[in-house]
């Protein structure tokens, strides 16, 4: 049997307290499924003593590496950094702080691998998940996902999960579309693919909050902000995609070109 190669990455910022616990984790899962694999921390930023930490893990850990940025990128950044420079048959990105239980990450590879896909993500709202969360952000959460899926047609259940797979291909095709730099990145890079008609797949993981039990209102409200201006520039971009398309098969051409940045202003 052929294992499929990894780069597993670690966004990390402000994370020096727990990033020795979730590598020490992750790699042992790792080298127990065998698949020859890269774990790759993007520290972005970070205030705190989380570069220091990074570099301590890299100079233990065989396969672990660091990229260092000396301000802050946000997610979408710093992954497209990471991966558009790295190659693997198989992308995977987790939260630092491992608010997905750890023993789904088998089952998010293995469920790539055995059906083509070319994305699976892990959903804290669909069928047979199970989640730990405060109600306010769990409402708002799950409304914002609703709108998503709805004016998308993405069929996604969670759009934010911090626990996702994506194939070379998508990453070649995709990643380079993107322009979003924070949380909303993940939607972002999922409306694309359903747009191109990319095959997908949701998988039900066990969820644990891991922030504060309260949501500051003024965090809530700059959320709302935040994720009301990106949706609108992804809802552009992606008619622009949806147009494109339309004309490429009409003419026979290839459907799209990643290089082209007219698709994502």
């Amino acid at each position: 049997m052929t294992f499929p190669s990894c780069l597993v990455t670690l966004p990390a910022r402000n994370e020096g307290g727990r990033l020795a616990t979730a590598v020490e984790r992750v790699d042992g899962l790792l080298q127990e499924m065998g698949y020859p694999y890269t774990l790759l921390i993007a520290e972005d930023g970070s205030t705190d003593n989380t570069f220091k930490v990074a570099q301590g893990l890299a100079s233990t850990f065989p396969n672990v590496q660091v990229i260092h940025h000396d301000t802050k990128l946000g997610r979408g950044r710093a992954l497209r950094n990471a991966w558009l420079s790295n190659s693997a048959d198989v992308y995977v990105f987790m939260d630092a702080d491992l608010a997905t239980d750890l023993s789904f990450f088998p089952k998010l590879v293995d469920l790539m691998q055995a059906n083509a896909l070319d994305f699976v993500t892990g959903s804290r709202y669909s069928f047979g998940s199970k989640l730990e969360r405060p109600m306010l952000r769990k409402t708002f959460s799950i409304g914002y996902n609703s709108v998503i899926r709805t004016v998308f047609h993405t069929g996604i259940t969670d759009h934010q999960c911090g626990f996702k797979a994506f194939s070379r291909k998508a990453i070649k095709e995709v990643l380079p579309l993107t322009h979003e730099n924070g949380w909303a990145w993940d939607t972002e890079v999922i409306v694309y693919m359903a747009t191109m008609g990319y095959k997908m797949a949701e998988l039900p993981v066990d969820w644990k909050e891991m922030k504060g039990e309260r949501t500051p209102l003024k965090r809530l409200i700059n959320d709302i902000i935040d994720n009301g201006s990106a949706f609108l520039r992804i809802l552009v971009r992606s008619q622009r995609l949806r147009r494109m398309g339309k004309i490429a098969s009409k003419t026979g051409s290839v459907w799209m070109d990643p290089s082209d940045t007219n698709l994502a202003r």
